[in-house]
């Protein structure tokens, strides 16, 4: 019998048959971690890094990693904050509180910012 893992499953193969049969012990699959990322819009110009990560401070998240987004004139080379951010958090528990932002006026703002789930291209 010829025992091969194909796609974390364990499978055994006699060298006469072509049938595959799943084996019977259970095979170790890695687990990957899980990516608590939020994506936020309509963020007042005025926010920086910090006064995102005391926000979500207050909210009691712990934040790993903001990320802003900033758009480059071409002729000057000046940078301008977009109003987007990616904000990734360390727990469920974190990223459920950060979603409880969506369409809340965000940093003394006058837009609702929306929160959205990061999705990964």
């Amino acid at each position: 019998k010829i025992t091969k893992i194909v796609d974390g499953v364990k499978t055994k193969k006699n060298e006469e048959q072509s049938a595959t049969t799943p084996a019977t012990t259970p095979s170790l699959q890695l687990a990957t971690p899980q990516k608590f990322s939020l994506h936020l819009t309509k963020i007042p110009y005025t926010a920086t890094q910090s006064t995102i990560r005391f926000a979500f401070l207050q909210k009691g998240c712990h934040v790993t990693s903001i990320r802003l987004v900033y758009d480059t004139n071409q002729s000057t080379g000046e940078k301008h904050f977009r109003g987007v951010a990616f904000v990734d958090l360390a727990d469920e528990i974190s990223f459920q509180k950060g979603l409880e932002f969506h369409q809340t006026a965000f940093l003394g703002g006058g837009r609702k910012v929306n929160v959205r789930v990061t999705k990964s291209k």
